[in-house]
């Protein structure tokens, strides 16, 4: 336990966790979400960049499946970044707490139970250190923190399973491009406030870079885009 604690991993997530509260509450109670909204903007387009350098520098153009993954995730940004612009607060508030909730709770649980419960792995050529236990308490941790952030309802728990397929699509990404952390691509870009930024989330090995932290919350935003549009 005290190992997990004081794990990189886990004090990354618990920094923007706490970071994204902090930005959170306020946004919600008094300014209708729009400083998160700013602030989780820059973070998509960051996430963006991130993705398209990966892709570039991985000669992503000449395989016709490449392109169509990167591709697809990069509208799924795009879609995100265009929902900031008109969502209310309490479905960008609960988008987050479902998308945070889902990551952190998947990760603690998997790290701490390990595959003590169930020793096969869900998803081993996707992302091999995912676990079942993980995944259950993730999701189930996400649940919880969806009805409790909206009082009981049920309507936004899609956001949920949602959440943990963007982070699942993510993982995909990177095992095919064979990258371990994409602010890796940011940094080489050489533009002080990204290299500054990416320093305080860990920099270099502190994290997978902002696609890693935003994945979740990404494909979330994206579907909500899209059910705006069509209902």
């Amino acid at each position: 336990m005290q190992k997990f604690l004081n794990s990189r991993g886990f004090k990354t997530r618990l920094w923007v966790s706490v970071l994204i509260a902090v930005m959170l509450l306020p946004a919600y109670f008094l300014f209708d979400g729009i400083p998160l909204k700013i602030v989780l903007g820059l973070g998509l387009i960051i996430a963006l960049i991130e993705l398209w350098n990966v892709a570039s520098c991985s000669n992503v153009f000449p395989d016709g499946n490449d392109f169509v993954l990167a591709g697809g995730l990069s509208l799924t940004l795009i879609m995100a970044t265009l929902c900031l612009l008109c969502v209310d607060s309490k479905i960008l508030g609960t988008a987050v707490i479902a998308s945070v909730t889902t990551d952190i709770g998947a990760y603690m649980f998997g790290s701490l139970l390990g595959t003590k419960l169930i020793e096969e792995r869900p998803f081993p050529t996707i992302s091999p250190k995912k676990t079942w236990e993980g995944c259950f308490f993730g999701i189930g941790a996400g649940m919880l923190a969806v009805f409790f952030w909206t009082n009981g309802e049920t309507r936004f728990f899609w956001m949920v399973p949602v959440a943990f397929l963007g982070d699942l699509l993510e993982s995909l990404f990177k095992r095919r491009f064979h990258v371990k952390d994409s602010n890796d691509y940011i940094i080489q870009l050489e533009i002080p406030v990204l290299k500054q930024i990416e320093g305080l989330l860990g920099g270099r090995n502190g994290h997978g870079g902002f696609f890693d932290r935003l994945d979740s919350l990404s494909l979330v935003l994206a579907i909500q885009f899209i059910l705006s549009a069509v209902l």
